[in-house]
């Protein structure tokens, strides 16, 4: 089930997933978790990423902008470290942004 919430002017979607609980699955409890997850992070990551990361979370952002935003979160908000990601169990490691010139994951 799709939620729709508004997260510092910019309307997000997140899907509710079923929990295996003594709680409802209709319950707002999973409404108000999720939205209190991505507040949560809105408001621990560098602002330099917010705008990038509520886009993605609400479907506005590229899909580029969403690898963007999912690889740099992973990352620990470091860019640098983005292109030097060597986590090949990760699908989208092919993907991944600021690569390098010549970069290649060919061994």
């Amino acid at each position: 089930m799709l939620h729709k919430i508004q997260i510092m002017g910019v309307v997000c979607f997140y899907h509710k997933r079923l929990e295996t609980s003594s709680r409802s699955f209709n319950s707002n409890y999973y409404t108000e978790a999720g939205e209190m997850s991505i507040l949560s992070k809105a408001d621990d990551m560098p602002a330099i990423y917010k705008k990038n990361y509520l886009a993605a979370v609400s479907g506005k952002a590229s899909p580029r902008n969403a690898i963007k935003a999912f690889c740099i979160e992973c990352m620990g908000w470091q860019r640098a470290e983005v292109s030097n990601c060597t986590s090949i169990e990760c699908p989208l490691n092919l993907y991944r942004p600021y690569r390098k010139a010549g970069d290649s994951d060919e061994g």
